[in-house]
């Protein structure tokens, strides 16, 4: 089965049968009955209707953002790269403070790296992306670039994390070894 494929499945299925069986419990609070097929048009309408709407558009902003052929790693909501570079991390830290995009962002230090935090966007609950130093010989560095919805339960982020860490890998791109 497609990846695409299977969170179109996925997504049916953890929101329609949420749906259906909340509407379920409206429904015999309110001195209803169980009829199987309503539950059903619960189920198929709701879960049918995001799915469709959700997965179609997040296929659609990956395929906008160059992803040829999708994986099932690009539509993880947790995305993580190891890269290496000659810059430490106040270089690094430098770097984002000074990228258009990544200067709006929270940018704390912790022991061994460094934690972005984003905003709520329209599209997710916000961001943490973590670089942890794995690494270092003769300044050579190997980091590990992770980025996480701020909301564990997240299904789809729209491609928010492959891109975040995307930037982090451009930002730093040109110290490759």
């Amino acid at each position: 089965m497609s990846p695409i494929l299977k969170l179109y499945l996925k997504v049916f299925l953890f929101t329609g049968i949420p749906y259906a069986l909340i509407m379920l419990v409206f429904d015999l609070l309110g001195g209803g009955q169980f009829v199987l097929t309503k539950f059903m048009l619960w189920l198929v309408g709701f879960g049918g209707l995001m799915s469709l709407s959700l997965v179609s558009f997040y296929w659609l902003k990956l395929k906008k953002a160059g992803v040829a052929e999708i994986t099932d790693a690009d539509l993880k909501v947790n995305q993580s790269r190891i890269i290496q570079s000659k810059f430490s991390m106040k270089e690094i830290r430098d770097k984002l403070q000074h990228d258009p995009e990544t200067r709006k962002m929270k940018i704390e230090e912790q022991e061994g790296g460094l934690i972005l935090e984003t905003k709520a966007t329209w599209a997710s609950w916000g961001e943490l992306i973590e670089i942890k130093l794995l690494s270092s010989v003769n300044g050579n560095n190997e980091f590990e670039v992770t980025s996480s919805p701020k909301v564990e339960t997240t299904l789809i982020d729209f491609g928010k994390n492959l891109k975040n860490v995307n930037r982090i890998l451009r930002i730093v791109g040109n110290s490759m070894m």
